[in-house]
């Protein structure tokens, strides 16, 4: 039976170099799946980081083109708002100008009609003096809706 058996009872001392070489090059073939299996997962980490990587430049990317749309935008809100605040004050100083023309006018209106009234009371005066007559007196002669204020006055009015 020593001699067909599967060989683990061997006398003390003398070793099994089949059994020996097994362990030994078990022990390489694991390392190199242990090293295969760390590569894989290298691999595996490092395109899962390349991933975020490119995810990350991608969203940078989104987020630098979206601020410079924001900025554009905003310089173009303050553009319009300074050429407003320009039409504005163009507009502002066109209505004061406006104004003081406007004051000019109606102090030159006043003042014509002072001369006016001031002519109206010399011609009165003439009239007055030529015709040997006062207003009230004259509307009295020339008869209508004076004579009864003539009557009431107790002018004497006649004909």
């Amino acid at each position: 039976m020593l001699g067909s058996g599967s060989g683990s009872a061997l006398a003390p001392g003398v070793h099994n170099e089949a059994a020996e070489g097994d362990s030994s090059a078990e022990e390489p073939a694991r390392s190199e799946a242990e090293v295969e299996e760390l590569r894989a997962k290298a691999q595996n980490l490092l395109a899962s980081a390349q991933s975020a990587r490119a995810e990350a430049d991608e969203e940078s990317r989104a987020r630098r083109t979206e601020l410079r749309e924001q900025r554009a935008d905003l310089e173009r809100r303050e553009q319009r708002l300074s050429d407003r605040e320009e039409r504005l004050d163009t507009d502002m100083r066109g209505l004061e100008d406006k104004s003081r023309q406007l004051e000019e006018l109606n102090n030159e209106l006043k003042d014509q009609r002072r001369m006016l009234a001031d002519l109206e009371a010399q011609q009165q005066l003439t009239l007055e003096r030529i015709a040997g007559l006062t207003a009230e007196q004259a509307k009295c002669r020339t008869g209508g809706r004076g004579r009864s204020r003539c009557e009431a006055a107790g002018s004497s009015c006649g004909p």
